[in-house]
Order: C-alpha cells, then sequence, then structure tokens
C-alpha cells in the first residue's frame, strides 16, 4: 500500500512539473510577444515623429522661399518706383499662398509646385524689367545726344537774343513760345482813339501790355490764342464781366482779362493786347502773358 501512494506521489509531481513548464512557456511566450509588439510600436513612433518632422520641416522650406519671394518684390519696389505695376500683381500672388499655407496642415507637394511656379514668373519678370532698364539707359542716352545737338545748333543761329537762348537750351520747353521785352503801362485812350501813355492812376483806363512773340523754327505754326492775366495792386484778376476762362497746362481754369489770336509763322512777331477799366486804383499790377496753357512771359507796371 505504500508503493501505491509513492507511485501516486511521484505521478503527482510529474504532473506538477508538466504544468509549470507549461505555465513558464506560455509566460515567456506572452512576454516575448509583448517585448516584439512594444519594439514594434517604438519603431512606428519613431517614424511617425520622423514624418511629422519632415512635414514641419517641409512647410518652414516653402515659407522660407516665398518670403526670399516677397523680400525681392521689395528690393525692387525701393529701386524703382516704376515697377509697382509691374510687380505688384505678382507680389500679391505670395502674399495669398503664404496665408493659404500658414492655415494649411498637409498637402505641401501642392504648395511647393505652387512656390515654384512663383519664383519662375519673379525671374522672368526681373529679365524683363532688366531689359526695360538696358532701353532706359540706352534712350536716355540718346535724349542727351539730341539735346546736344539741339544746343549746338541754337548756338550756331545769327540774331537769336538772350531770351531765345535761354529757350532753346532747354529741350523739354523747345516747342514753346517765348514774349521778349514784355512791358505793360497805363495808357489814357482820348476819344479820338489816342493812346497816351501816364503813371497816374486817375488818369489811366486802360493797361497796355506790348512784347515781341520770339522766332522758333520747331514750334507748331498756325492760328495761336494768347491771354493776358493782369492783377491789380490786391491780386485779384481783372476781367470782362462774364470771367471768360482757359485751361492751363496743369489743367487748371485760368480767368483771363484779355486774348489775342495771331496767325504765327515761327517768325518773330510784335504784339500788343490791352484792358481796360475806369478808375485804376493806385499800387502795382502784375501782368503774365499765356499761350496754349504755358506762361511765356510777364511783367509790372505801377501806377501813382
Amino acid at each position: 500500500m505504500e508503493t501505491n501512494v509513492n507511485n501516486d506521489n511521484r505521478s503527482n509531481n510529474k504532473t506538477l512539473v508538466i504544468i509549470l513548464f507549461a505555465v513558464l512557456a506560455i509566460s515567456l511566450g506572452v512576454n516575448g510577444y509583448l517585448l516584439y509588439s512594444n519594439n514594434e510600436i517604438q519603431k512606428e513612433v519613431v517614424i511617425l515623429t520622423q514624418e511629422g518632422q519632415k512635414t514641419v520641416d517641409e512647410k518652414s522650406a516653402i515659407k522660407a522661399e516665398l518670403d526670399k519671394q516677397l523680400a525681392v518684390y521689395d528690393s525692387l519696389f525701393a529701386a524703382n518706383s516704376e515697377a509697382k505695376n509691374l510687380l505688384g500683381e505678382e507680389r500679391s500672388k505670395v502674399e495669398d499662398l503664404l496665408k493659404k499655407l500658414s492655415s494649411s496642415n498637409g498637402n505641401y507637394k501642392k504648395f511647393k509646385a505652387e512656390a515654384e511656379n512663383l519664383r519662375k514668373r519673379q525671374d522672368e519678370l526681373l529679365i524683363r524689367i532688366k531689359d526695360l532698364e538696358d532701353q532706359n539707359i540706352e534712350l536716355t542716352e540718346t535724349n542727351v545726344k539730341l539735346k546736344k545737338d539741339f544746343d549746338e545748333k541754337v548756338i550756331e543761329a545769327d540774331g537769336l537774343n538772350k531770351q531765345n537762348e535761354q529757350l532753346a537750351s532747354t529741350v523739354d520747353m523747345g516747342s514753346r513760345l517765348r514774349a521778349y521785352e514784355v512791358m505793360a503801362e497805363g495808357i489814357k485812350v482820348t476819344k479820338s482813339g489816342k493812346e497816351n501813355a501816364t503813371s497816374k492812376a486817375k488818369r489811366s483806363n486802360k493797361i497796355r501790355t506790348c512784347f515781341t512773340l520770339l522766332e522758333n523754327p520747331i514750334a507748331k505754326g498756325g492760328s495761336r490764342t494768347l491771354y493776358m492775366v493782369v492783377k491789380d495792386p490786391s491780386g485779384q484778376v481783372l476781367a470782362t464781366g462774364n470771367e471768360s476762362t482757359f485751361t492751363s497746362s496743369e489743367g487748371q481754369a485760368m480767368v483771363y482779362s484779355a486774348k489775342k489770336d495771331v496767325d504765327y509763322e515761327n517768325k518773330a512777331v510784335d504784339i500788343c493786347m490791352y484792358f481796360g477799366k475806369e478808375d485804376m486804383p493806385k499800387g502795382k499790377y502784375s501782368v503774365d502773358v499765356y499761350c496754349d496753357g504755358y506762361a511765356i512771359g510777364s511783367t509790372t507796371c505801377e501806377l501813382k
């Protein structure tokens, strides 16, 4: 009987050992699986972290490229104000893309492509601006040569007076007419039509302005209208009752005192213009003569 008990004990121990080995094997398997899973998870975390950093770096790179393009446009504006109209629209496109980029969290491939297209467009515009600058330099050199040639011809011309030489020395004013030796004075016109010069205000009933319209071979010939503007000592323009006006070279409507139509044939011509008014006040009067909207001569006269 003791033998049977011992046999049962051995059998139970053997079973227990088997169970323990089985539990140990299962435990090792579970731990191994958990360790493997943990390693895989860590790998995935590293990959996601790297991809996230790559996305951040890609966004930063696109932003840096767009900021660089804006800086180029700003430098062009500072160097050449005429380029604003040409480049302003393209700069706005860069700003719009920057705004969209700042609010976006993905699809940076599309943003990168658009930024590259804008950069190419900028390069094309830079080439165009360089061409325009070269053309401007060429035109400037041509204008300088034309001015020099024109000045030489004026100097060689015989019989030009000092004021005509001053007129001809400026190319951009070369086609304008000029009044030479402008002289204004008070006159008393008698009933018979005789004109007597006077410096007395109480005797004057008209202001007479005389001058020579200078010869100008490059001016446009034909009918010209001259306007005389007379201002009294208070600065008020003396005019007829209807307040007639002409347009100045600056586009302003100006009241005139008298006008005269002249058939200009590019040769010097003597002209007198009149403005009449009873009871002329004492003081200094200013007189300006205009043609084609430009002041071509001026003088003063004083009535005592």
